[in-house]
């Protein structure tokens, strides 16, 4: 039981006393920034295809590799920048290309003594930077004005509540509202680095859904799902796999899957 205690108290000391840590959640925005004056630098990989055999688009299919950037101007402000390249297979028409570059801001605006529960207003502007007739982007200005909150239960499980307002440019604006449940299986000491009194988690367990909601009484719903491994071998790297659907009564299957590695420049 003693030994169980320490273990708690270290492992809430660390979510106070290290706070550069990336995010693991893909559809959801979660509270983590890159740390005061840190860079963040990263990939992301997403694989979707249309499954529905019955569609007319059955087997079209979209690939992106993100690069991403992210920087803590403080300890609780960081700016993002993403720069997506898009494989498109539209029937029998194959493109490549830049996609829509996405700018962003995340700030913790509260956050309790332990780390926990946080607050976490953020915005993010995808620019028209894609070819729309290729299939490499969506031929508008759009903006996700959000707010994600999140706490830890029982120092295992994390929880994330994410909503938030699209703007767009050219097609209806839509409302957004997800969340996100994390079950950290396995410590390390190792990951606190010059701290051997501290655990973090090594290996997590993830499950996030998102819904999205036109504007419009006859706008299109979808309901996005994933579920996910994150694994983070050392302090500044962190490895993440996951594999879900995109499903909506007037829109087509479509599988989805990525994989995602960051990495902290301290």
């Amino acid at each position: 039981m003693k030994r169980r205690w320490a273990v708690v108290m270290a492992v809430s000391l660390a979510a106070v006393t290290v706070g550069a840590e990336p995010m693991r959640t893909l559809l959801n925005r979660e509270g983590r920034v890159p740390g005061d004056r840190v860079w963040e630098g990263g990939l992301e990989l997403i694989y979707q295809e249309i499954t529905d055999p019955v569609s007319p688009h059955a087997d079209d299919n979209f690939a992106t590799l993100i690069p991403y950037l992210r920087f803590g101007l403080t300890r609780d402000l960081s700016l993002n920048l993403t720069v997506p390249f898009v494989r498109s297979e539209l029937g029998s028409d194959t493109s490549y290309g830049l996609g829509d570059l996405g700018l962003g801001v995340d700030l913790i605006g509260w956050r309790g003594a332990l780390g926990y529960p946080y607050l976490m207003p953020y915005v993010r502007v995808l620019l028209p930077s894609g070819d729309e007739d290729q299939g490499l982007g969506s031929g508008e200005t759009s903006g996700r004005f959000g707010l994600a909150a999140g706490t830890t239960v029982a120092d295992s499980w994390d929880f994330v509540v994410d909503g938030a307002f699209v703007a767009r440019s050219e097609t209806d604006n839509s409302f957004q509202v997800g969340g996100a449940v994390v079950y950290n299986f396995s410590y390390s000491k190792k990951l606190a680095g010059d701290r051997p009194d501290m655990y973090l988690p090594e290996f997590s367990l993830l499950a996030e859904v998102r819904y999205e909601s036109s504007t419009v009484s006859e706008g299109t719903d979808r309901t996005s799902a994933l579920g996910g491994l994150v694994y983070r071998p050392t302090r500044r790297w962190q490895l993440s796999f996951y594999a879900g659907a995109e499903m909506g009564e007037d829109i087509d299957n479509n599988l989805i899957l990525a994989a995602k590695t960051a990495f902290m420049f301290e």
